[in-house]
């Protein structure tokens, strides 16, 4: 299943069995060994990608998983499903997302629990802080306040972080202009959860572009998001060790504002060959080099010209995806991650064969091509099995074959 929004390529399929955190690596290895859907680049995804799965508008004890898309993902103490990353805060803990409630938490690695597989570029966290009150997630998109709510200065050590109720929340975000912006919110939960550093802890944010955030254990941020299902709920996060909860909407939390979309720029491409044949597809500008590098990222609003190539012995028979079709160049528009397939035909492979005669007589084969003497050259395909019929003139005699062994003395055959 392939996630538009990130580009990422999720194992539908359920491992097997349940594996301790130790063994997962061991589980990739086996799965990319066998080539799973012609593929051997499958990983462990990080929290951050498996959450970006989870269905927030789902309402409990349904899974928080859209099961159109993934079928039979089990639920209650079975829908846990490991992430490749190890918890900071204890060695002997590692990540995990919940499918029953949509949430990340830690887990003993001697536990058992599923595994889903992804593959696809890894989306890390890059930061610019805009000298402004404001930092610009680069891999997002999305803006951000440096400072929680009531937090001020360089090193947001003016002032203290405030606290507040949900609905006042709403409201300080919509009469927010910092940085001389209109436009800031509440966070969505998955955007809130961007900013968890899961290598980390107190804080598991990066505190070089959010200083001084409240991280001790009753310091949890708001998001935007309901729960599903319950009006009086929302979803907020814990910046001490990043885990996630739902919280009354009455409960007094931190704010930290958020503006922007969720861009994702740039945007991966990625070609696929398929077909009998073989052959290469480059890009304009320069990125894709298929055999060797079948995908890049391209800036959004960008257009690539993808041209194919076919080896020697095939043809390019055309396009699908990316808007793409026949068998002219492909121009794919960089409005969203993109995959485009170019076929491959291969040519029949022929071989020649020649008969010599020694004396007089004539030859004919089956297929009917050879009829020497007046064509003793002709061109078969690949396996195909041709029959040679000798027949000796008046006063002649066969005698033998060479270079061909044979098959019936009436007639004279190999």
């Amino acid at each position: 299943v392939r996630d538009n929004v990130t580009g990422l390529i999720w194992q539908v399929k359920l491992s097997d069995s349940t594996f301790t955190f130790d063994q997962t690596t061991a589980y990739a290895k086996t799965v990319n060994s066998t080539g799973l859907c012609g593929f051997n680049d499958w990983r462990m995804p990080n929290p951050k990608e498996l959450l970006g799965i989870v269905h927030y508008s789902i309402v409990w004890p349904n899974l928080s998983i859209d099961t159109n898309y993934f079928p039979n993902t089990p639920s209650g103490d079975y829908s846990w499903f490991w992430s490749g990353s190890p918890d900071a805060n204890d060695a002997s803990s590692a990540w995990y997302v919940n499918f029953d409630y949509g949430v990340a938490n830690g887990s003993s690695r001697s536990n058992d629990n599923h595994v889903r597989l992804v593959r696809g570029r890894q989306f890390f966290d890059s930061f610019v802080d805009n000298a402004d009150g404001t930092v610009t997630q680069s891999n997002t998109g999305l803006m951000w306040a440096k400072c929680s709510e009531g937090q001020s200065g360089t090193n947001c050590t003016d002032y203290y972080a405030t606290t507040m109720d949900w609905s006042a929340a709403l409201t300080a975000a919509n009469n927010s202009n910092l940085g001389g912006y209109n436009d800031w919110r509440l966070p969505n939960f998955k955007e809130l959860q961007t900013l968890v550093d899961y290598s980390r802890y107190a804080p598991a944010i990066d505190s070089d572009y959010f200083p001084n955030t409240p991280i001790d254990n009753d310091s949890w941020f708001w998001s935007g998001s309901p729960i599903a299902g319950s009006a009086d709920y929302a979803w907020s996060v814990n910046f001490n060790y990043g885990y996630a909860t739902n919280g009354h909407r009455s409960y007094d939390y931190h704010v930290r504002l958020v503006r922007g979309g969720q861009s994702f720029d740039p945007f991966q491409l990625t070609v696929n060959t398929s077909g009998t044949g073989s052959g290469s597809v480059s890009s304009n500008p320069a990125g894709i080099n298929c055999g060797a590098i079948c995908a890049a990222d391209f800036n959004s609003g960008s257009e690539i010209i993808l041209t194919a190539a076919p080896d020697t012995d095939s043809t390019f028979s055309g396009w699908s995806g990316g808007g793409c079709s026949g068998t002219g160049s492909c121009t794919v528009t960089m409005s969203a991650a993109q995959t485009v397939t170019a076929t491959f035909t291969a040519e029949p492979i022929t071989y020649s064969l020649s008969v010599s005669k020694v004396g007089d007589g004539s030859v004919k084969s089956d297929p009917t091509r050879i009829n020497c003497g007046s064509d003793c050259v002709a061109s078969f395909d690949k396996g195909k099995v041709v029959t040679l019929t000798a027949k000796p003139d008046t006063n002649s005699t066969f005698v033998s074959w060479s270079g061909c062994t044979a098959v019936a003395a009436n007639p004279l055959q190999c």
